[in-house]
C-alpha cells in the first residue's frame, strides 16, 4: 500500500510541477500575444490583399 502511495505523492508533485511551468508559459505567450496586437492587424491586412488578388 506504502508503494501505490509514495507513486501517487510523486506523480501529483510531478503533475503540479509542469502545470506551474504551462502557466508560466501561457503568462509569457499572453505578453507576446499582447505585444503582437498591434502588429497582427497589420499583418491580416496584408494576408487578405494578398489572397484577393487570385
Amino acid at each position: 500500500g506504502n508503494e501505490a502511495a509514495r507513486a501517487f505523492d510523486e506523480t501529483a508533485h510531478a503533475v503540479r510541477e509542469n502545470l506551474g511551468k504551462l502557466g508560466e508559459g501561457i503568462a509569457e505567450l499572453n505578453k507576446v500575444l499582447k505585444q503582437l496586437d498591434g502588429k497582427q492587424v497589420v499583418i491580416e491586412k496584408k494576408k487578405s490583399k494578398w489572397f484577393g488578388r487570385g
